[in-house]
């Protein structure tokens, strides 16, 4: 079920719509329909109009076809490719009943309900037209957020927060699964401190720095101190990143960042909402060689990568 790794097809334009379909044995029909709904296909146009497909084209074709042969529906497989392969066709401007900063309310108050179903539907979409990062960071994490403000103002919305937290997860699990990850490269470490059962926002993190192609090494929440500085010490990774969101848990990050310290050549990043305060460059609050991300995920994954391949 591993979607083709689209960055190594030729992109060049070549096979008119007759040849696609003898080469992916895809009907012409079923083609222009996958273009039209899914925006998953955009073959170049030729000077008379006509449809050509490049070797990347085709392989996403026939990836296609093998998924739906397979049971899957054709949303759910587009959905997937995109996730998973952020140089999928570009997508043209979504239908305004597809803006996520509209769907967010709607996620919300399928929360409440425990609308599981409703939940899913509203994802699907999601993810049918826009990438991992954006669905995350512009609909699922506001919408938890804006559960977690009900709290905040007494609102009993645990069960609600919990049932939606756990959906979002179940989706992102089943991205993580397919998404291709190195067998060589620097890896990075990313893990939740001791007594830290919040990992949502790590596990994006970790999911963002696999899809740019990063060696992931991701260790969840409630992570036991001592062995995580082992593991750092057997496996020489280029960064650790350690995740905190309760305040009480700050010194307690900050001592485990100190101890991982001790592996050489290792860069060491602390992020979480139990960072709130602390500066993001390195000063008093924080000692050299440790960073504080204060960057939305998808950011905070791209200054890792660079940070850890200078690219």
């Amino acid at each position: 079920m591993q979607p083709p790794r689209l960055a190594t097809y030729d992109d060049t334009p070549i096979y008119n719509t007759r040849a696609a379909v003898k080469l992916t044995q895809v009907e012409a029909p079923r083609l222009r329909a996958w273009e039209r709904r899914y925006a998953i296909l955009a073959p170049h146009r030729s000077a008379n109009k006509y449809r050509l497909y490049s070797e990347r084209d085709l392989a996403i074709i026939r990836w296609l076809r093998d998924q739906v042969d397979a049971g899957m529906t054709i949303s759910q497989a587009t959905s997937y490719l995109r996730a998973v392969d952020g140089t999928a066709a570009p997508v043209a401007a979504p239908p305004p009943s597809l803006q996520l900063h509209d769907l967010v309310q709607a996620l919300v108050e399928s929360a409440y309900r425990l609308d599981e179903a409703g939940a899913l539907r509203i994802l699907s979409q999601a993810f049918a037209v826009y990438a991992v990062e954006e669905v995350c960071e512009e609909l699922a994490m506001p919408a938890l957020y804006t559960i977690g403000q009900e709290w905040d103002a007494g609102k009993d919305v645990i069960v609600a927060e919990h049932f939606l937290s756990n959906i979002i997860r179940a989706q992102l699990d089943a991205v993580w699964r397919l998404t291709y990850q190195p067998d060589a490269g620097p890896a990075v470490i990313v893990a939740c401190v001791p007594g830290e059962n919040h990992e949502l926002g790590p596990f994006m993190l970790a999911l963002f720095l696999r899809r740019r192609g990063v060696r992931v090494l991701y260790l969840g929440q409630n992570t036991d101190a001592p062995s995580l500085v082992r593991t750092a010490q057997a496996t020489q990774p280029g960064a650790v990143c350690l995740s905190a969101t309760l305040p009480a848990n700050r010194a307690q990050l900050l001592e485990l960042a100190q101890a991982v310290r001790t592996v050489p050549g290792v860069q060491i990043f602390v992020g979480g909402q139990a960072l709130h305060g602390v500066p993001t460059t390195n000063g008093h609050s924080l000692p050299a060689g440790i960073t504080a991300l204060h960057e939305a995920g998808s950011a905070a994954a791209t200054t890792i990568k660079r940070s850890i391949t200078g690219s």
